[in-house]
């Protein structure tokens, strides 16, 4: 019988090694390609492709639960171990764009399913109270290794010469990453049978529904501060260790969060300040001036990761445990999908603008439509979380409608100019005949 504790420590120690090489990966990517010559329209592309593919990664393990069930274990540790060995391949192809792109969609594909096996595991083996306290120490356990890894990324730009400077820090960080999934293997938990899940009743689709919403606006909001903020400090004369100071100090931010916010109170004050210091960082023109600012969005953030996992482990019994993990591990990249497409076309500056904004938007929805942190009644929230779920179920069907058609007329208009070629290539094989 395993034990409670021991799994907890293993969970926490997974968080700690894996969030040392996530940060420098992550963090260091797109200072990486700032530096190396990649405009923000470079960046914003390279993020889409992998978006895309993140999403339909998605969408297969939601409606295919067979893929996570079964041999559970053995699946999280290839899928762990396999996404730390593509990030570490990235700073030596970086100056190949179609490389470059190919190995980021791949190398954030994998990161699904990794997501959606460590929440599954999370939520299968704790519930409730004991879940939260899991998932407060993982992020303390994170924000420490990032703080850890913010100072080691900010000593390596500041001494050592691109492209050394990418190439030590990403196999350092990749190999502090394998021993997240030494970490995950001895974790107690052979298999995860498929569950037989129940029907959701229409008020628990309704408040799942204006979550879900909620957390796709905020994560586009935070996609898109990603994507600008380092082309934006480096267009206002920013030196490189600036954006590595901003990593060390949003990790120090990181590890007082989790102390900070815990009821649901805290997390509405939270989100709420986030949007406004997310609004705030196109106007500020002291490059010195961010490290503070990514303090106080790091420190809020946290908070958004906390409500989520309440929420949707409040309902583990009716979505299931790996629909539950999907729908939280989605809704980070169809925000990115939606920041990587504006990213294409707007410049950083009005980028951050619509950033800031999302994420006011987000902070209306837990204020006023998500009942467990609305400060009106729970009826009148209900009422707002219902008209949320109406013009979202009518968005989607419209998209998938006018998506199914845009696919059919692409398939025909192929089709008709195969036929077209068909026929000249046997026109030029007769005329050579005759």
């Amino acid at each position: 019988m395993w034990n409670k504790g021991e799994s907890k420590a293993i969970l926490v120690i997974e968080a700690f090694f894996g969030s040392l090489y996530v940060t420098v990966t992550r963090g260091l990517f797109i200072v990486m390609l700032s530096y190396s010559g990649y405009e923000m329209s470079s960046i914003s592309m390279v993020s889409l492709f992998s978006a895309i593919l993140g999403v339909m990664i998605s969408y297969l393990l939601y409606h295919k639960q067979s893929i996570i069930y079964g041999k559970f274990k053995l699946k999280m540790v290839i899928v762990h171990g396999a996404e730390r060995l593509l990030w570490m391949s990235l700073p030596f192809f970086v100056w190949n764009r179609e490389v470059t792109t190919l190995l980021y969609s791949l190398s954030m594909a994998i990161t699904v399913p990794v997501g959606v096996f460590i929440s599954s595991a999370m939520m299968a083996l704790f519930k409730g109270e004991e879940l939260d306290d899991l998932n407060a120490k993982r992020n303390v356990a994170s924000a420490a290794a990032s703080l850890l890894a913010g100072i080691f990324m900010t000593i390596s730009l500041a001494l050592l010469p691109a492209p050394e400077s990418y190439y030590i820090s990403y196999v350092s960080a990749g190999l502090l990453g394998l021993s997240s999934t030494f970490a995950v293997s001895m974790l107690r938990i052979q298999r995860l049978e498929e569950e037989k899940v129940f029907a959701l009743h229409e008020e628990d689709r309704i408040k799942l529904s204006a979550t879900f919403v909620f957390l796709i606006i905020m994560f586009t909001g935070s996609n898109m501060l990603g994507i600008a903020w380092i082309p934006y400090i480096k267009g206002i004369g920013a030196p490189s260790y600036i954006a590595a100071l901003m990593n060390l100090v949003g990790s120090i931010g990181g590890i007082i969060g989790p102390y900070l916010f815990r009821s649901y109170r805290h997390h509405r004050v939270a989100i709420s300040a986030n949007a406004l210091a997310t609004l705030s960082v196109p106007f500020i023109l002291v490059p010195i001036a961010h490290p503070v600012l990514s303090f106080v969005t790091s420190a809020t953030f946290v908070s958004v990761s906390l409500l989520s996992m309440l929420v949707y482990s409040s309902y583990v019994e009716n979505l299931g445990i790996a629909r539950a993990s999907v729908l939280l591990t989605a809704s980070s990249f169809i925000g990115l999908v939606v920041a990587s497409l504006l990213g294409l076309f707007l410049r950083p500056f009005m980028l951050l603008i619509l950033a800031g904004l999302s994420k006011i938007l987000a902070a209306l929805i837990v204020t006023f439509a998500v009942p467990e942190t609305a400060v009106v009644p729970r009826e009148v929230a209900m009422g707002y979380a219902r008209l949320i779920h109406s013009v979202s179920t009518a968005g989607y069907m419209t998209i998938a409608v006018v998506s199914r058609q845009a696919i059919a007329t692409a398939l025909k208009i192929f089709a008709f100019s195969f036929l077209l070629i068909l026929i000249y290539f046997i026109y030029r094989l007769l005329f050579l005949i005759i």
